[in-house]
């Protein structure tokens, strides 16, 4: 099961990087994309998901990473789009849609 303290707390620090954090020009994560990665972890996760590492892009995305027993990667775009990385075979999905590939995770068998 996820901790959603920790993840309510790393969405904040998230939100809070300065400009530039990454050396260039890349901003803090927009609160639209930290509400987006909530609406994605309730439609992926169960009692049974283990807890992911979100990590920002200098794109201004969130990507929601798990790395064991598989690779899965979930690409919350500021624009609202998603993509999933299931171990190196990439799908485009919208929040919709994504309960579709939901049933491919591990925590979902």
């Amino acid at each position: 099961m996820i901790d959603r303290n920790a993840i309510a707390s790393k969405l904040a620090e998230l939100m809070g990087l300065p400009d530039g954090w990454d050396g260039y020009r890349a901003g803090p994560i927009a609160p639209d994309t930290a509400r987006l990665v909530w609406r994605v972890l309730d439609t992926v996760c169960t009692d049974a998901t283990p807890q992911p590492h979100l990590v920002p892009g200098s794109d201004g995305s969130v990507q929601i990473e798990w790395h064991d027993p598989v690779d899965i990667e979930l690409q919350v775009m500021p624009d609202g789009s998603v993509s999933v990385l299931i171990d190196e075979e990439e799908t485009a999905a919208s929040v919709g849609d994504i309960a579709a590939v939901a049933n491919r995770l591990p925590w979902f068998a």
